[in-house]
């Protein structure tokens, strides 16, 4: 029983990575019907609304009939508004929380690609310490002395960073640095006189 358990456990485990996208796909689909349901009912009320337009005028009292076919027009009308508002609202809200998810882990990318650096800098200055301790300690010591050559080893290897996306993410840096320089520059070219102050309201 235990054993089925976590067989059951580890399935639905398994299986929870594929459930964001297929809800994903379900939900637009619903959406999409549910469009398709409202644009017919508005076919439909109009068609309706015709029919009752057109029996009016074969009465007598023919603004009461023609006041009354529009009346019950325009509640379906807004009924069917407050529906399809509702679902712009619900698909407004998954379209944000998709845009979050991307910007989220396009940051942790970005974060994990900029820890990596760091990271591979700070091996590279506890090199350059060691090496310059190393050198002081050899000046220092008289002659025929040996220096302890005793160093702590290496910390493991860190993953470096792919080159291609360093590079990319400098040119990115490069264009948005220029792009604000002109955009300064446009700034300081305009020859408009600044806004004359409010006066001040009188008490």
């Amino acid at each position: 029983m235990k054993t089925g358990f976590r067989i059951l456990v580890l399935w639905v485990a398994a299986c929870a990575g594929a459930v964001p996208a297929w809800a994903q796909d379900s939900a637009q689909q619903q959406m999409d019907r549910e469009r398709a349901r409202i644009a017919a009912e508005r076919q439909a009320a109009d068609a309706r609304y015709s029919q009752a337009e057109a029996a009016c005028y074969a009465r007598f009292a023919v603004n009461d009939c023609v006041n009354e076919a529009k009346a019950v027009r325009r509640e379906t009308l807004a009924d069917l508004r407050r529906q399809e508002i509702s679902l712009n609202d619900d698909e407004r809200l998954r379209k944000g929380a998709a845009q979050r998810q991307r910007l989220d882990e396009r940051s942790s990318a970005e974060n994990q690609l900029r820890a990596a650096q760091q990271r591979a800098r700070a091996l590279e200055d506890a090199a350059a310490r060691q090496e310059r301790g190393a050198r002081k300690a050899a000046a220092a010591a008289p002659a025929g002395v040996p220096v302890p050559t005793e160093q702590a080893a290496p910390p493991a290897a860190q993953p470096v960073p792919d080159a291609a996306a360093v590079r990319k993410r400098q040119d990115k840096l490069e264009e948005a640095r220029a792009r604000k320089e002109r955009l300064e520059k446009r700034r300081l070219e305009r020859t408009k006189p600044p806004a004359k102050p409010l006066p001040v309201p009188a008490p």
